[in-house]
């Protein structure tokens, strides 16, 4: 059994041209990789009594 995760899904819609589902899964890349970097800048914020945001 292959279980292609994302990727395949991405790669697979491309293939396709399912323009919808390739938007789809770009814009959720995007939002989880901003998120990601959002929450790793506030915690090392919290950890590291040196960096302050203005």
């Amino acid at each position: 059994m292959n279980i292609y995760g994302i990727g395949g899904v991405l790669w697979q819609a491309v293939r396709d041209d399912d323009v919808a589902l390739v938007i789809a899964v770009v814009t959720l890349l995007t939002v989880v990789t901003v998120l990601v970097m959002i929450v790793v800048d506030i915690v090392y914020a919290l950890l590291d009594p040196r960096i302050r945001y203005e």
